[in-house]
């Protein structure tokens, strides 16, 4: 099967979830704002329709972005450039907080696709074949049509949306039970395998073990991976980097050998001295009357500026590394 160039719903350095891209395996860099990549996702399969005619673009969200006015700004584009995009909107009932019963009157998302002269399917969000299977036949269509495809997938959240919410305040707990008994898309695959003699228990146990190791091997190995400098996170923003980042950080251009604005050196990693107070030229840390545990909070804090030095520079702080 030859590649999707897939869209979904690029962080902001400074937030805590982690949003990754992979231009090797086309995966466009996922935004938080709500929607944006649908219209983009529209300009993209439009711009493989005429540079790389073999793909399409596939775009992912949920009934909430579908909401948004980038969802009808998207499949407008979509259907009059045309372009071949696979639309695919999850639908688990829910955006974060709000039912989908109080987000639109009609008939879902797939009622929409019609609309804006789109072939349209809905499909059992919780029945893996049926999706892949549903999938399968709108590329094949957006292929030799050159148009965009809509599947709405229905199905539930059984989880919170994220580790901030707790879904048990709009809903309640038996109601989730009971969707993951009923309705289970991993027991309902686990019964078709197990019935057709492709799986079994054994396997199955055997598969959760070595998954196990091979997760913690990769938490070890993350874990040895030394910070980035801070700059770094310009690094897929600018080519050349503009005059007031360039007076920070005292860089001309990325990749470029850094050294700090102030001083004149390398950046310094793994110093164990304290940024202190401004003027302080770097006086080792004074709170090792604190306990154990405050004294290693306040190293990471200290550590994290004296191994940034121009950090603490473009924060106002004017005294130098005094290692």
């Amino acid at each position: 099967m030859l590649p999707l160039l897939t869209l979904s719903h690029l962080t902001h350095p400074f937030i805590a979830f982690q949003h990754f891209g992979s231009p090797e395996h086309h995966f466009f860099t996922i935004s938080s704002p709500l929607a944006t990549q649908i219209p983009q996702a529209a300009g993209v399969g439009y711009a493989l329709k005429r540079s790389r005619p073999e793909n399409v673009a596939v775009c992912y969200f949920g009934e909430g972005a579908a909401s948004e006015g980038d969802f009808h700004a998207g499949l407008a584009l979509a259907s009059t450039v045309p372009s071949p995009v696979v639309f695919f909107a999850r639908n688990n009932g829910f955006a974060i907080s709000t039912p989908a019963a109080e987000q639109y009157h009609g008939d879902g998302i797939a009622s929409r696709g019609p609309a804006y002269g789109i072939d349209t399917v809905r499909v059992d969000g919780n029945d893996v074949l049926a999706v892949y299977g549903a999938v399968q036949e709108a590329r094949r269509r957006c292929l030799e049509q050159g148009r965009a495809v809509l599947v709405e997938a229905s199905t539930y959240r059984v989880g919170h949306h994220s580790t901030s919410d707790d879904s048990f305040a709009y809903r309640s707990r038996a109601e989730v039970e009971d969707r993951k008994k009923i309705d289970n898309p991993h027991v309902r695959l686990r019964a078709y395998l197990t019935a057709r003699g492709w799986w079994s228990a054994e396997e199955e146990e055997e598969l959760k073990t070595r998954l196990k190791v091979e997760v913690l091997d990769a938490f070890k190995k993350a874990e040895k991976i030394k910070r980035h400098r801070l700059e770094e996170m310009f690094g897929d923003v600018y080519d050349e980097m503009p005059w007031n980042l360039v007076s920070i950080f005292g860089i001309v251009r990325l990749g470029s050998d850094v050294s700090c604005r102030r001083n004149r050196r390398p950046s310094l990693r793994g110093c164990s001295r304290s940024m202190g107070t401004p003027g302080s030229r770097g006086r080792r840390n004074s709170r090792s009357t604190k306990t154990k545990a405050a004294s290693s909070q306040t190293s990471k804090l200290d550590h994290l500026y004296c191994t940034r030095c121009r950090f603490s520079y473009f924060i106002g702080m004017t005294s130098r590394c005094g290692d």
